[in-house]
């Protein structure tokens, strides 16, 4: 059967989890960078929310085809 070869063993999942971590850490790092198959940016988000937010926040998405802002205000329920 063609779909027994797609099947994996944990031998072979570890094997290729450490290489796609091995790509992500090289992907972070300035130095290896362009060498890195997985090319990663590091975010700078410094805390998960609260819900406790009030504001307005400015998100903008930068993909490879689109570019979207978002402005969001949040304000206590009054």
């Amino acid at each position: 059967m063609v779909c027994r070869e797609l099947v994996l063993d944990n031998h072979i999942l570890s094997i290729l989890e450490k290489k796609l971590r091995d790509a992500m850490n090289m992907g972070l790092q300035e130095k290896t960078h362009e060498k890195s198959s997985v090319k990663c940016f590091p975010t700078y988000v410094s805390e998960l929310p609260t819900g406790k937010e009030e504001g307005k926040f400015l998100a903008l998405d930068l993909g490879g085809t689109n570019f979207r802002v978002v402005v969001i205000d949040i304000s206590k329920d009054k």
